[in-house]
């Protein structure tokens, strides 16, 4: 079950990379890799919102499946876990920037 989690997070990252390298004549390289942020922010907002959906349907009684529930809370744990250390290699590297002295 592990190889699955990996293969996932492979596949999002393979996404995101292709994502990065599609970009329209008309946008400027800032639009590029802000739009691609936005992205994966949304995919990760959307995986919480599976998570909380499926959370609700196993209490309700709707999903009798504990397996699939845990399966969908453990794909939103690993894409937050992903954007944060995204959000912290970004921060890390602004503060390298800024203390750049030129």
């Amino acid at each position: 079950m592990p190889d699955l989690k990996i293969d996932d997070i492979r596949r999002q990252l393979e996404d995101i990379s292709i994502k990065s390298r599609i970009q329209s004549p008309q946008e400027k390289p800032g639009d590029n890799f802000s739009a691609v942020l936005k992205n994966a922010l949304d995919e990760v907002n959307t995986d919480q919102l599976k998570a909380e959906t499926s959370i609700q349907d196993y209490v309700s009684g709707k999903e009798t499946n504990l397996h699939n529930t845990l399966i969908s809370l453990e794909k939103a744990d690993i894409s937050f876990k992903l954007m944060m250390q995204v959000r912290n290699k970004l921060l890390d590297a602004y503060q390298q920037i800024m203390r750049t002295t030129v």
